[in-house]
């Protein structure tokens, strides 16, 4: 008999290739955070920063709202440091510490992440989001000490 089990083994396969991150600890950025299924739960985007393995990777937690679960939500919202009036612009691009674990999901027997834990991240800077900043790979590539054109030098190159 095997030591894993036939879950266990896909669940392992799987946390080192495709969408579903190793279990462990990432550094990195909210990217998202909106209330999800009619209202009922706020659904977390968490982006593994550039640099680590795995970088740009995403992973999903969901807090509810409703009557009975809604102090976990109240929990998450503590260990970030946010206040319970923040806006969306508030949270997103924070740096945050995710810890995951590697699950098997019910519904369709896959293996999928579970966020643990998640705690603000206040070591070194961490590399700008390049959701959040679009041009961070054009910038790291070429510099942004060019200068703007003129709208003539503009029309010129079209």
């Amino acid at each position: 008999m095997g030591l894993l089990n036939d879950n266990e083994q896909a669940a392992a396969a799987a946390a080192t290739k495709g969408t579903v991150l190793p279990a462990g600890s990432y550094l990195g950025h909210i990217t998202g955070v909106e209330k999800w299924k009619n209202g009922t739960s706020l659904l977390w985007k968490f982006k593994v920063a550039q640099g680590q393995d795995m970088a740009g990777r995403e992973v999903w937690s969901w807090t509810p709202l409703s009557e009975k679960g809604i102090f976990r939500t109240k929990e998450r919202f503590a260990q970030l440091g946010i206040p319970l009036d923040a806006d969306e612009d508030q949270i997103e691009g924070l740096p945050v510490q995710v810890t995951v674990a590697v699950e098997i999901n019910p519904a369709n027997n896959e293996p999928r992440n579970q966020v643990t834990a998640m705690a603000p991240y206040t070591g070194d800077d961490l590399p700008p989001d390049p959701v959040a900043n679009p041009d961070a790979d054009i910038d790291a590539a070429f510099g942004t000490g060019l200068g703007a054109l003129t709208e003539d030098e503009e029309d010129g190159l079209l």
